[in-house]
């Protein structure tokens, strides 16, 4: 639980660039805001929100409201985390979590 910021790098036709800061509140719920550059404009404070999960491997599945699953590993010592959009349709995507 806490508030952790991150950052999203993606590549492809049509990616975007976000970052932002979220509060897990230990219970598998976050919520927070976001900036968003598409690439033609920057929209700030968006909201953000959804679920996620750890699991004892150090394994992080995040689901935001309205948008798809991703994965990814936190660190051993829970300040770090790297995630990633591969779903397929989706534009491929990392993102950097820091505690």
């Amino acid at each position: 639980s806490g508030v952790y910021s991150y950052s999203t790098l993606s590549g492809g036709t049509g990616s975007i660039g976000t970052s932002g800061a979220v509060t897990l509140d230990g219970q598998g719920s976050f919520s927070g805001s976001q900036a968003v550059n598409d690439g033609e404009t920057i929209a700030t404070n968006q909201p953000i929100a959804g679920t996620y999960s750890v699991t004892a491997d150090g394994s992080l599945a995040i689901t935001p409201s309205g948008s798809s699953a991703l994965a990814g590993n936190v660190s051993v010592d829970g300040n770090t985390a790297v995630v990633e959009d591969l779903n397929p349709g989706d534009i491929p995507s990392i993102i950097l979590v820091v505690h």
